[in-house]
């Protein structure tokens, strides 16, 4: 889990099919970072993307604006936005693994790039499964707002920013905020460390869009003015 201001990157090791923790300096940030970095060197380059797409989330309502996303994407030097997307689907009395599933399916098809690396979408599950967990207790790291809460609704946002550099990228990293905006009707209280299922009507809406943009050949040199 990346807590606020402490961006994570996962490194896969040469020749082996694990994952190595990685921690760099990091600033403020309303997202559950999820970095998948071959080379830890692009780390900054990851934080300062995600930087840039932290300008398009209201700091009060904690609100994710995709135009002002969109529009931010295009001014970034050296880079192309590959998709923007928004969706919204209802489900009813749905278990998480589901929807957590249908959810992992919207990314992998608004990335962009086709990523083969096992450890990212293990990476991406738990992520996903952390923003159906007991939202009041995911507040503490500034990435998730329960907006309203009655006795049988809740309307809650949670922030996620994915970003990859390996061999699937090539000579790229894909930066891509994925933010979900969820209503949950008759919320069954959270059973264990993750919520198992929905027991009455939930509504997302997922805003999100992919950005490619070329390595820099000096990783160390800021990116962004």
């Amino acid at each position: 889990m990346t807590h606020r201001g402490l961006a994570t990157a996962v490194a896969p090791p040469q020749g082996g099919n694990g994952s190595l923790p990685l921690a760099g300096p990091g600033r403020t940030t309303n997202f559950d970072r999820n970095f998948w970095l071959a080379d830890p060197a692009y780390l900054a380059q990851a934080e300062e993307l995600a930087a840039v797409f932290q300008q398009a989330i209201d700091p009060r309502s904690l609100v994710f604006h995709a135009g002002k996303a969109l529009e931010l994407a295009q001014g970034i030097p050296n880079a192309a936005v590959l998709r923007a997307a928004t969706h919204t689907f209802t489900r009813k009395a749905a278990p998480v693994p589901l929807l957590v599933t249908e959810l992992k399916r919207l990314l992998s098809a608004t990335l962009g790039v086709r990523i083969s690396a096992g450890g990212f979408w293990q990476q991406a599950t738990t992520a996903l499964f952390r923003a159906f967990a007991d939202p009041h207790a995911e507040e503490n790291g500034a990435w998730v707002r329960v907006r309203e809460e009655e006795r049988d609704r809740t309307h809650f946002l949670a922030h996620l920013l994915f970003a990859v550099q390996n061999g699937n990228t090539g000579a790229t990293l894909v930066a891509m905020p994925f933010d979900l905006d969820v209503t949950l009707h008759n919320p069954r209280p959270a059973m264990g460390p993750v919520r198992r299922e929905i027991a009455g009507r939930c509504e997302i809406t997922v805003r999100t869009l992919s950005l490619m943009q070329a390595l820099r050949a000096h990783p160390t040199r800021p990116l962004l003015p």
